[in-house]
């Protein structure tokens, strides 16, 4: 997965394409740059933008590649 997706209360939204960090330091300073945003935990709704949009080849999704979704959250989902 080339995108970084982040919940923000009810919306998903990418927080950053991982092609933009070249090295290990680029992504951890990518990801420690997003900001904690404190609210209710949809995570039923982060993995369906990720199915639906991170995968896309126009995202740079290729169709023989592994789709692999890491989940990082703070909470039990709403849902």
């Amino acid at each position: 997965m080339h995108h970084f997706c982040s919940l923000n209360r009810s919306y998903v939204y990418t927080s950053f394409s991982l092609f933009s960090a070249s090295d290990k330091t680029a992504l951890l300073a990518a990801i420690s740059g997003i900001p904690y945003d404190a609210g209710a935990t949809y995570t039923d709704e982060a993995l369906q933008y990720a199915r639906t949009y991170a995968f896309q080849s126009s995202h740079g999704g290729r169709p023989n590649a592994s789709r692999i979704v890491i989940v990082m959250t703070d909470g039990q989902s709403m849902k």
